[in-house]
């Protein structure tokens, strides 16, 4: 035990540089200890944690002078510069990760897991972000869902989008209402709304579609409002409805007639065409 000049106690040494400098080991049993004004714990090459507290409730563990856990009234933070930011009135956020909802003032309801997955989301709430970079530009957007290494990466003041794969609807900004499932779906749509992609790289050719529905690998839409089914070039897919083997890009099986009927919007029972699987119009 030595106490120097400076009424500095050290255990275990002979030049103790804080009030009280233990080195060695030290066992605590059956003891409750209080410690005001936080605790600090450092190994022999300088990294170490540090446990604060302070006045506007925020608890913080830091690592090597970095925060590692943060809580913030209702909302918990566990990852390197994850949750930082002063917050207001944010409240229910949960951030796992590196640098995750690290820039969120008053932003409410998320839910970010993976490295800097809703990374400056501010004031955007109910977003989930399950993935490296997903959602890591939304600032303002609300009600967005993003699984998967880069799902809605760029994404910013858009809502109500849902991506499942990675890189799916990458490149998404400003279009709301969108679906991108499979690996790099609607990754070419930045403005677009109302937009259904169904299956990896389905995409549209133009950055600004709306109310397209895709279907099947590498389906391409070049104009809004349409349906496609399966990709135009090798990857093309023969439609069956009743049959499990189509031969034909459409194939219509059926027992009964007619197999297949077009008529207008007027009157169903006279004005149209039937098919009969007897053959002729």
């Amino acid at each position: 035990l030595t106490i120097n000049n400076n009424g500095l106690v050290g255990i275990g040494t002979s030049t103790p540089g804080s009030l009280l400098s233990i080195v060695g080991t030290a066992n605590f049993t059956n003891s409750t200890s209080t410690i005001y004004g936080g605790l600090t714990i450092t190994s022999s090459n300088g990294r170490g944690f540090n446990i604060a507290t302070s006045t506007n409730e925020n608890s913080w563990i830091y690592w090597a002078g970095t925060p590692l856990l943060t809580a913030t009234g209702t909302s918990l933070y566990l990852g390197l510069n994850a949750g930082i930011k002063t917050q207001t009135t944010s409240l229910n956020n949960v951030g796992i990760g590196y640098q995750t909802l690290d820039a969120v003032t008053s932003g409410s309801q998320n839910t970010a897991v993976g490295s800097q997955a809703l990374g400056t989301n501010i004031t955007g709430d109910s977003n989930s972000a399950l993935g490296s970079s997903a959602l890591l530009i939304n600032s303002t957007g609300d009600l967005n869902s993003a699984f998967g290494a880069s799902a809605l990466r760029v994404n910013s003041s858009a809502s109500n989008n849902s991506a499942f794969g990675a890189s799916a609807l990458i490149s998404n900004s400003t279009g709301s209402y969108n679906v991108g499932l499979g690996y790099n779906s609607g990754s070419a749509n930045t403005t677009g709304w109302y937009n259904t992609y169904l299956g990896a790289n389905t995409n549209t050719k133009a950055n600004n579609l709306s109310t397209t529905t895709l279907i099947g690998y590498g389906a391409i839409a070049d104009i809004s409002s349409a349906i496609i089914l399966g990709s135009a070039t090798s990857s093309a897919v023969n439609v069956g409805i009743g049959t499990t083997s189509p031969w034909w890009t459409l194939q219509i099986s059926s027992s009964t007639n007619p197999q297949l009927a077009i008529s207008d919007n007027t009157n169903n029972t006279t004005n149209h065409w039937t098919m009969r699987n007897a053959g002729g119009l």
